[in-house]
């Protein structure tokens, strides 16, 4: 794990889709305020942002509306991703967690697991979703801010790393079970 910005990750991304967005039509709504920076793996939290504003992109139609929206509220980054899309049904909501599933129509594309899952669990936040048919889904994750005392606790890790010593987590409490929330009903910013 390593500091990040997130928000400087969400621009990246969204550098990344901004001809797809264009080529569709499709209306990019930005709500991103600089945040403090989290511990968490680069690469997973690169995927989790890419996976998320991609399924939104293709949930919706030409014309469409995405909107990716960041803040902190009590110690934790908020990262919310809203699509104006066709939503899901309480049958698909359920399974929304489920390897494997996905509501696209081709099965080629589908993941293992609901993108950002697996980095909420290690670092010791939360993935919901809501949607509803008609309604467009909204998937916030939430992950802890990065306080000072993990700041001491990351370079006490690399001191002992470097003295031969094995380094502890520091992404998360370690062994945490985090749950994961999927409700279904209207779509909305929590």
């Amino acid at each position: 794990p390593e500091r990040i910005d997130v928000a400087e990750v969400i621009e990246q991304i969204l550098r990344l889709v901004h001809k797809e967005l264009g080529a569709r039509d499709i209306d990019l709504v930005k709500e991103v305020c600089r945040v403090r920076e989290v511990r968490a793996e680069k690469g997973a939290l690169d995927r989790t942002v890419l996976n998320l504003v991609s399924n939104a992109i293709e949930a919706v139609e030409r014309g469409g509306k995405v909107t990716v929206s960041l803040r902190e509220t009590d110690g934790r980054i908020v990262l919310g991703v809203r699509d104006s899309g066709r939503g899901m049904t309480a049958e698909e909501l359920a399974q929304a967690f489920e390897p494997f599933f996905s509501t696209k129509r081709d099965d080629s594309d589908r993941v293992a697991r609901a993108p950002g899952l697996g980095l909420a669990e290690r670092c010791g936040g939360t993935i919901e979703i809501e949607s509803a048919p008609g309604m467009g889904t909204s998937v916030v994750v939430r992950l802890p801010v990065m306080e000072e005392s993990d700041e001491e606790a990351a370079r006490q890790a690399v001191s002992r790393t470097e003295s031969g010593a094995v380094p502890r987590e520091t992404c998360g409490p370690s062994g945490a079970v985090v749950g994961a929330a999927a409700t279904a009903g209207a779509k909305g910013e929590r």
